[in-house]
């Protein structure tokens, strides 16, 4: 069960039952770090979820979620890394996106492939990286690294 906290709400009543509850929390200059009996941890900032080159949401050792001024987002790596089997998920400003493999990676290899939250089918998202100006030999790395064939 996930554990979520939500800015200014009553710390007693949280309502997820015992692995939920609120065990520390620590206010900084418009920050508030919140620490859960279960061990997973969120950093909030003016009320939204907020870290800075770092993790915002801590789930202990399943998964981590880079969050920016309450926006998923995070462009040296996914946004959501999941290690219990989980999607790797990149975002960009709260946006599925990723110019460089799938958005979406499941952990049997598999994915999903977005630019600006819109969903493609592998064939639709290489001619929109052409059409948007992509090196053709970064294209054609992109179909070596996925071994994926197109019909020319």
């Amino acid at each position: 069960m996930d554990c979520k906290w939500e800015h200014n709400m009553d710390i007693e009543n949280l309502g997820h039952g015992p692995q939920c509850r609120v065990v520390k929390i620590d206010e900084e200059d418009g920050r508030v770090f919140v620490r859960y009996a279960d061990g997973s941890s969120e950093s909030w900032e003016n009320g939204v979820l907020h870290a800075d080159g770092a993790a915002a949401v801590e789930h202990e050792g399943d998964r981590e979620e880079y969050w920016v001024h309450g926006q998923l987002h995070r462009t040296d790596g996914p946004a959501i890394e999941d290690y219990m089997l989980g999607p790797q998920e990149y975002w960009i400003d709260g946006k599925r996106h990723r110019e460089d493999g799938p958005a979406v990676e499941y952990y049997d290899g598999s994915g999903e492939w977005w630019l600006d939250d819109i969903e493609y089918t592998f064939e639709e998202y290489v001619k929109q990286l052409l059409l948007a100006g992509a090196n053709s030999l970064d294209v054609i790395i992109l179909l070596s690294n996925y071994r994926v064939n197109i019909a020319a």
